[in-house]
């Protein structure tokens, strides 16, 4: 199978696999574009790579920049659903048709060719009621009686908690698949889904509201988000920013740009993120929006902070910016050695945890930022922080949760 990936109507280059290595060269007219895709892991060269050495869960031994659009736990699970719907096993599912099967639907811009099935275009109204339904068949191991719109919308997102791909009518409040076309009237948005297992209890729709109020408050940039309520549960849903006016903008998170294995902690650092600032060229308020996102998660107790949940969008001519923020949330775990969110999965100032403002400023050395405009940061994180009753109280936080909350900001205080 040769799998051709594209992007804004140019190939990008193509694939194969030789036995266990998968091969990747870059298409000739591609090579003398203006789109550098991959700039400090795969810089456009003539020739054929291959990724041994990247051969982990991460990674799969492909390009960075591919390996990034592949789904993560959830959308894997979906995937799988449906290859079992035609009778194939999970083990048996190659990469290359992992990618094909994604077709056009990939989060960011990238296309693989050929798509391994055709999916309608229809933009049928669906019910919340139907597709958590649809879920909770999914987490059960039941493929069968997963529906195949779920299939089509879920089987592209990244993460590790339930989600689909819409289209949302505000005004009408309905919803319809998003993955292709959306008829007028409708927006690109991705849901979150709360509460449909014991691994994700509910309340954790309520709390990402309330923690995505606290960023908006404090300053920080992120696509329009609210709660959809269904039956007992209400659900996060959040407009997507690689879909602008039908037209698809390319997103790649930090863990492809630099090649930092999202499921290592710490071994990688803010300054790592902070560094690409300078070397896109990205300007003095966006340096300060990135200072603000590593005080925010410090202060509020995001501990979730991996290369994954930091983004960055490529357009149509090869520019690179600063996406907006996303995944912002409670994340702390202070009673278990070996949770993942014990510490901070990037490092600040080389520490996890018993982070002082003094490590925070010293990670950000790189960025060059005026010392008054940091301790205002500070300062108006700690404000934020301080007044997180209100914000519960917006989102319909349980107490449960509201106090387990405070008890953690109150251990993170600097």
């Amino acid at each position: 199978m040769i799998l051709k990936i594209r992007i804004f109507d140019k190939t990008i280059g193509y694939m194969s696999q030789e036995g266990p290595t998968l091969l990747f060269e870059y298409d000739a007219d591609f090579l003398n574009g203006n789109i550098e895709i991959s700039p400090f892991m795969l810089p456009k060269a003539s020739g054929v790579h291959s990724f041994n050495d990247r051969k982990d869960d991460c990674f799969k031994g492909l390009p960075h920049f591919i390996a990034d659009a592949l789904p993560d736990n959830f959308g894997n699970m979906i995937t799988n659903a449906a290859f079992a719907k035609i009778g194939r096993s999970a083990d048996s599912i190659t990469i290359l048709e992992r990618l094909s099967y994604l077709g056009k639907r990939a989060i960011g811009a990238l296309e693989f060719e050929p798509v391994f099935t055709k999916s309608s275009n229809n933009n049928d109204i669906l019910e919340l009621r139907d597709l958590t339904n649809s879920i909770k068949s999914a987490i059960a191991g039941k493929p069968s009686e997963v529906e195949g719109v779920l299939i089509s919308i879920s089987s592209a997102a990244g993460g590790a908690r339930a989600k689909a791909i819409i289209g949302y009518d505000k005004v009408n409040n309905i919803i319809v698949s998003g993955h292709k076309d959306i008829p007028d009237g409708f927006e690109h948005y991705l849901i979150k889904f709360d509460g449909l297992s014991e691994n994700d209890p509910t309340g954790y729709s309520n709390i990402e509201y309330a923690y995505y109020l606290m960023a908006i408050d404090l300053g920080i940039n992120m696509t329009e988000s609210f709660l959809l309520t269904s039956q007992l549960s209400q659900h996060f849903i959040t407009k997507r920013f690689d879909r602008v006016d039908g037209k698809k903008i390319h997103t790649q998170t930090l863990c492809s740009v630099i090649g930092s294995d999202f499921n290592k902690p710490q071994t990688s650092n803010y300054a790592d993120y902070f560094n690409l600032a300078n070397l896109f060229n990205l300007g003095y308020p966006v340096k300060l929006e990135m200072f603000r996102r590593m005080v925010f998660n410090v202060i509020l107790a995001n501990r979730d902070d991996h290369t994954k949940n930091f983004s960055f969008l490529i357009d149509e001519k090869g520019n690179w910016s600063l996406a907006p923020a996303y995944d912002i949330t409670h994340a702390y775990n202070n009673t278990n050695p070996n949770a993942w969110t014990r510490e901070h999965n990037l490092l600040i100032n080389g520490k996890g945890t018993k982070i002082t403002k003094e490590d925070l400023t010293a990670e950000a050395s790189a960025l060059l930022l005026k010392n008054k405009e940091m301790e205002s940061i500070i300062k108006d994180a700690q404000k934020v922080a301080n007044n997180f009753t209100t914000y519960a109280k917006k989102a319909k936080i349980s107490a449960v949760h509201k106090n387990k909350i405070i008890e953690h900001l109150k251990e993170v205080q600097i």
